[in-house]
């Protein structure tokens, strides 16, 4: 999952996983504030798993999108092989 051969696919990834583990630091601690507030009311608990569901759906978006342009990149490669060339000098694309 995180050896990436396209560096936009590494970066989306590692940016999903932070979403993720941000999203369960800050659903703990507004948890146990919530649950400061309402004492044993039993509405406490709707505010961290209102951020753990949003920073898990959020984050598996970034990690999914990753996973498409990985998926492109390699589709690409195996279709687009890139000639090894002589010299230094830039090659036209339509070469």
């Amino acid at each position: 999952m995180f050896n990436r051969k396209n560096i936009i696919a590494g970066i989306l990834t590692w940016i999903g996983v932070g979403v993720i583990v941000l999203g369960g630091i800050f659903g703990l601690m507004l948890g146990v504030t919530a649950m400061n507030i309402y004492g044993s009311v039993g509405l406490w608990w709707l505010t961290p798993l209102g951020y753990w569901v949003s920073g898990f759906i959020f984050g598996m978006l970034f990690i999914g999108l990753a996973e498409v342009i990985e998926q492109l990149h390699k589709l690409n490669a195996r279709n687009n092989p890139i000639k090894p060339t002589d010299s230094d000098d830039f090659v036209l694309l339509n070469d």
